[in-house]
């Protein structure tokens, strides 16, 4: 069963008051944080465009492409930024580690040799989230898409950096 949300607009000539699905909701929030262009593609509707995103000669937008604009540098970033391709252009609101690796071997790039501590880390600062009901299922935050739409820049790494313990830290530790 899908979630539903209410969404209230206004405006002049406008009075909206209604519910919507989850995937609509995820949609309003990216374009209210600013994002450039709607989370996922367009219902088709009479008269409206379905093509995906592309480069200015009219070409599609592809995850290599997606991935070096993005300037993600780290495998959190990379795989954030992978799972807001496979939202955006490839209408997947919801990834699993398989679709992960894939996107990253799509991107020729390779798949980070601890993936489970990348996954784990994107989760610790609120990029991705798992998908609940769906075991072994995730989904791009507001905040993770807001990173990879805003092209991590130094303010977000630094908020997001995870300061790995030392030795002596963990040897206090276990003595303890």
């Amino acid at each position: 069963m899908t979630q539903r949300y209410k969404i209230k607009l206004t405006g002049p000539g406008l009075n909206i008051d209604r519910e919507i699905a989850e995937v609509i909701a995820q949609q309003v929030v990216m374009l209210t944080l600013g994002a450039d262009r709607p989370t996922t593609p367009q219902r088709s509707q009479p008269g409206a465009s379905t093509q995906r995103p592309t480069r200015s000669g009219g070409q599609e937008l592809s995850i290599a492409e997606f991935l070096t604009d993005s300037q993600a540098k780290r495998g959190p970033d990379k795989l954030t930024a992978i799972a807001v391709y496979l939202r955006d252009h490839r209408s997947k609101a919801a990834f699993s580690i398989p679709d992960l690796k894939k996107g990253f071997e799509d991107a020729a790039e390779s798949v980070p040799g601890n993936l489970p501590r990348d996954i784990n880390w994107a989760k610790r600062v609120g990029w991705i989230a798992p998908k609940a009901g769906q075991r072994g299922m995730y989904y791009v935050t507001g905040t993770g898409a807001q990173a990879v739409t805003r092209k991590f820049p130094p303010d977000v790494l630094k908020k997001t950096k995870l300061g790995r313990r030392r030795k002596r830290q963990k040897a206090a530790a276990a003595r303890s």
